[in-house]
């Protein structure tokens, strides 16, 4: 706001402990020709389709868990190529890729258990050969 040189001797700075002077109000049709020259806010942000796809996994997870009281939810970090596995076998055998990963903890159990009870495990090639398999 300019003052005019006349006016600067009845418009004095305050002094220490005075409050400054209150800026002037916008006016209401100011303030709308300045929301006409503003441009337009952006439109709402889509929805995180990831985090929504999270949400119904989780959403998911918590119905089958609450189901069977012998469940309980955890979360595991994998390397991809291990989840693609998962994921495959799961699409391959219409389950879950929970259901692939009991299944095959439920095996490298099952294999242990055996071992540890003096068993060997031996796979049969295509021609014919046997292999000891260690675990």
């Amino acid at each position: 706001m300019a003052i005019a040189p006349e006016a600067e001797d009845n418009d004095p700075e305050p002094g220490p402990g005075e409050p400054a002077p209150a800026e002037e109000p916008v006016q209401p049709a100011a303030a709308e020709a300045a929301d006409k020259d503003a441009p337009p806010a952006p439109p709402d942000p889509q929805p995180d389709t990831a985090a929504a796809a999270a949400a119904a996994t989780a959403a998911a997870v918590a119905a089958v868990v609450s189901a069977d009281p012998n469940l309980v939810s955890t979360t595991v970090a994998l390397p991809l190529d291990a989840l693609e596995f998962l994921r495959s076998e799961s699409t391959r055998n219409g389950t879950s890729t929970g259901d692939e990963l009991r299944r095959s903890i439920g095996t490298q159990k099952f294999l242990r258990d055996k071992i540890a009870e003096g068993a060997t495990l031996q796979l049969r090639d295509a021609k014919g050969n046997l292999f000891d398999v260690k675990i």
